[in-house]
C-alpha cells in the first residue's frame, strides 16, 4: 500500500461504501478517497472492514440501487 498512487479521478462509475466501525480503513480516509476521485460515498452503520459479511443485505441493496440508477 505504500506504493499505491491514487488516480486523479475515476474513469468508471463508483459507489464507495465503508463500514462505520472499520478498524483498517477509517471512514474519514474513505471519504477523502471518494472525494478525490469524485465519486459517491456512504458509511454503513454496524459494519467493519468485512462490510459484505457484516451487512450483506444492505450491501446488496446498495449495489442493486447503484446499477439501477
Amino acid at each position: 500500500s505504500a506504493r499505491f498512487t491514487l488516480p486523479s479521478k475515476a474513469h468508471i462509475p463508483i459507489k464507495f461504501l465503508i463500514g462505520k466501525n472499520d478498524k483498517m480503513v477509517s471512514p474519514n480516509c474513505g471519504r477523502k478517497i471518494a472525494k478525490s476521485l469524485g465519486v459517491s460515498f456512504e458509511i454503513i452503520d454496524n459494519a467493519g472492514h468485512d462490510l459484505p459479511l457484516d451487512q450483506p443485505q444492505i450491501v446488496s441493496e446498495k449495489i442493486s440501487t447503484f446499477f439501477a440508477d
